[in-house]
This record gives structure tokens, C-alpha cells and sequence, in this order.
């Protein structure tokens, strides 16, 4: 018998509590509220402080540059990752969150032999100077 009024009450509370819930639009606003005419929307994109926007693609880099390749699995420190070939040199162009794990990966890449040319969380590799060198001349950096 207390647990059945238990179980009532809790109904009683409950029920209520998601038809409330449920009552809401899409947009957070309440069913019949009207938006604040106060706000505007220019349609121009805004980035959060403090969030920095992502990096270009691998491959737009590569498509800027002429480096004929593809996509490949993600390296470590990396979030994406190409490999492609400009003037018959191998390239291999990542891009990272920020420039810390750019400079883990050209350091680590480094000590596998490879030559890197860096900008703002990208950074293309190859086995000698040449390819690097290459690829970073033609996007401009």
C-alpha cells in the first residue's frame, strides 16, 4: 500500500514534468513564445573567443600546391594527414590542433630522418630538403 501512493506521487510530480519538457520548440523558445526582435542575424560566421577555427584541409593544402596524392590515415600528434607527389618528390603534408603537436610531429619525423617546412598547425615532410621545400613554396609559405 505506501509503495502504490509512492509510485502515485511520483507520477503526480513526473507526468507533469515531461509534458512541460515536451512543450518546447526547436529553437529553446516555450510553444507560442515570439523571439526577441532585439536579435539579429547577419548570417556571417563568428568564431567563440578563445576557439580557435580548423586548420585548412590536407587536402586543400595539396590542391593548392599541385601535390597529387590522397588522404591517408591520421600520424600521431596529427589530425589529418596526405601523401602526394610534387616535381617527383614524395611529400607527406599533415595538419594539427595547434603548433605544439605540429612541432611534436616535424621533431619525431625529424629523428626519422625527414626535412619539414611549417606554418600555422600544417607542416609537410620529406625524405631530403627538396620535397619540403617544394610544397611549401607553392602554397605561398
Amino acid at each position: 500500500m505506501r509503495r502504490t501512493r509512492l509510485l502515485a506521487t511520483a507520477g503526480l510530480v513526473l507526468g507533469p514534468l515531461a509534458v512541460i519538457t515536451a512543450c518546447g520548440s526547436d529553437d529553446g523558445t516555450a510553444v507560442g513564445a515570439v523571439p526577441s526582435s532585439s536579435a539579429s542575424y547577419s548570417g556571417a560566421y563568428v568564431p567563440l573567443k578563445g576557439v580557435a577555427a580548423a586548420p585548412r584541409s590536407v587536402a586543400d593544402l595539396m590542391a593548392k600546391a599541385g601535390c597529387q596524392g590522397r588522404v591517408i590515415d591520421p600520424q600521431l600528434y596529427s589530425r589529418e594527414v596526405g601523401r602526394c607527389t610534387l616535381a617527383g618528390q614524395e611529400v607527406t603534408v599533415a595538419t594539427f590542433d595547434d603548433n605544439a603537436k605540429r612541432d611534436q610531429w616535424v621533431s619525431f619525423g625529424e629523428g626519422l630522418g625527414m626535412t619539414a617546412k611549417t606554418g600555422d598547425r600544417w607542416a609537410a615532410g620529406s625524405i631530403g630538403a627538396a620535397g619540403a621545400e617544394t610544397f611549401a613554396t607553392a602554397i605561398g609559405a
